[in-house]
This record gives structure tokens, C-alpha cells and sequence, in this order.
């Protein structure tokens, strides 16, 4: 986990390429953009996320290898629960 001061401004990559957020239903952003969640992943989302968080002190990056092999579900209760969303989470915290 990473203090930052003054409050940084994160951004996310996906294989090298920022991830354009609006006018998709495919990610979701925490308010503080330091969580991710891939909705209804899925093969075509296997990539190295990578999110950097900025500020005048400098940036800092974290990478996250995912690999999606298929669909998952967990049955229980004779109920069925799709396990879908996947949610990535870039450790940084603003302390001002």
C-alpha cells in the first residue's frame, strides 16, 4: 500500500493502452479510481492491467497479469450464481 500526498490521480492500462472508461458497461471505477471491476469477464479480458497513480512527487505503477480462462459459476444451494466481475485494486492511499 502507498501514501500518497498530495492526493494522486490514477489512470488504468490495459496492455499498454489507456482504458476509456466512458460510455462503456464493461468497467466500473471506484469514486477514488483506485478499483477496477471488469464486468462479465471473460477470454477477450486477459491483458496486463496496470494502473499508475500520479502526482508532483512523481507516479508509481502496479501490473496485474490476468488470465481468463472461461466462465466460472458456483452453484449452491440449488441456486445458480454466476462469478463473473473481477475487480482489481491499485494500493494507493491519499493521506492529506
Amino acid at each position: 500500500m502507498v501514501h500518497a500526498v498530495p492526493v494522486p490521480q490514477i489512470t488504468w492500462y490495459k496492455n499498454g493502452d489507456e482504458l476509456r472508461l466512458d460510455g462503456t458497461d464493461k468497467y466500473l471505477l471506484s469514486r477514488d479510481g483506485r478499483e477496477l471491476e471488469i464486468m462479465a469477464a471473460s477470454a477477450d479480458d486477459t491483458a496486463r492491467y496496470t494502473c499508475i497513480a500520479r502526482n508532483l512527487a512523481g507516479q508509481i505503477e502496479k501490473n496485474f497479469d490476468l488470465t481468463v480462462h472461461g466462465f466460472t459459476s458456483l452453484s449452491c444451494c440449488n441456486i445458480n450464481n454466476n462469478i463473473s466481475n473481477i475487480c482489481l485494486l491499485c494500493d494507493v492511499i491519499s493521506t492529506s
